[in-house]
């Protein structure tokens, strides 16, 4: 299939089900040097900025519980704006989610896959002590220039990061990754004994794949090499001396991410497409689109 969604890749690729957990495989990869090209102008290279676009008092609530929860400030206008967001607002699990539930100040996060870098400035503004990964050189080289503890994955302080993290996060990165199964066994070397790891990913059994197949959000071929269903992600956690803390279910996901799909089909195949989705099932954990989740040491 080509590369629908970034057409940053002049070569095709194909999946196949993992006949043990049903997750997706390529299983013919492209080359490093064929995969690196199909990164160029990818979205997470790109400058992140804050989205929050609510306005006035919302903004400050959010801002509020987002200081309180996520930094540990102790200001009684904080906690005050903290408490009425937790009162009214209908989008906290979002919120919650796009800062990946770390606990507060202190202690040291590391970000793998870290990308434009920020999710780790959001967090060292917070007061948090940061560090990321990332496979990009010039990512990297930006990043330290702006003063953040970034190294490429060949390169890592292997003994100096032993059982030093609080908390890891892979945001969209584990399906990128070649060997899985081995990066989450050596990131569970990092954390500490009380430490947690955060990982959201595609769900190759999303009911999304089935309506949309090629044309599925979540696919992001070539650059996808591996999208897990729940069964296959529980089974890596327990390749790594990892076990799940608590799942989340973000509902919110699926109707950008249907729209996405449905936006990049001909159009001759649309109209079937909204019939699949009118009689789509609920969501559930198993066929979101996301698998989102914490997991802690054995």
């Amino acid at each position: 299939m080509p590369d629908v969604f970034f057409a940053a890749a002049s070569f095709t690729t194909d999946f196949a089900r993992c006949g043990a957990c049903a997750s997706l495989v390529q299983p013919q990869r492209p080359t490093a040097e064929a995969l690196q090209s199909a990164y160029k102008g990818y979205h997470t290279h790109d400058e992140e900025l804050d989205d929050d676009a609510a306005p006035g008092m919302k903004r400050w609530m959010r801002r509020a519980y987002i200081a309180r929860r996520f930094g540990g400030s102790s200001e009684l206008t904080v906690a005050l704006g903290s408490l009425l967001y937790r009162l009214v607002s209908s989008n906290r699990a979002e919120t919650d989610a796009r800062y990946r539930f770390v606990s507060p100040p202190p202690g040291e996060v590391l970000d793998y896959g870290c990308g434009s870098g920020g999710f780790l400035l959001r967090l060292q503004a917070l007061g948090h002590r940061v560090a990321g990964v990332d496979f990009d050189r010039r990512v990297v080289t930006r990043l330290e220039q702006l003063g953040l503890r970034v190294c490429m994955p060949e390169i890592l302080p292997e003994e100096a990061w032993q059982a030093r993290f609080d908390h890891i996060t892979l945001g969209h990165v584990l399906e990128h990754l070649p060997e899985p199964r081995l990066v989450l066994r050596q990131l569970a070397r990092f954390l500490k004994p009380s430490g947690r790891i955060f990982i959201e990913t595609p769900n190759a059994a999303a009911t999304g794949q089935q309506i949309f197949g090629r044309y599925w959000r979540g696919l992001e071929a070539p650059r996808h090499l591996a999208i897990p269903t729940r069964r296959g992600l529980h089974s890596a956690l327990d390749f790594a001396g990892l076990v799940i803390k608590r799942e989340y279910l973000r509902k919110s996901v699926r109707p950008w991410m249907w729209e996405a799909s449905l936006e990049a089909a001909p159009e001759a195949e649309r109209e079937g497409m909204r019939a699949a989705m009118r009689r789509a099932p609920a969501q559930m954990l198993d066929n979101a689109e996301f698998l989102t989740l914490e997991a802690t040491l054995a």
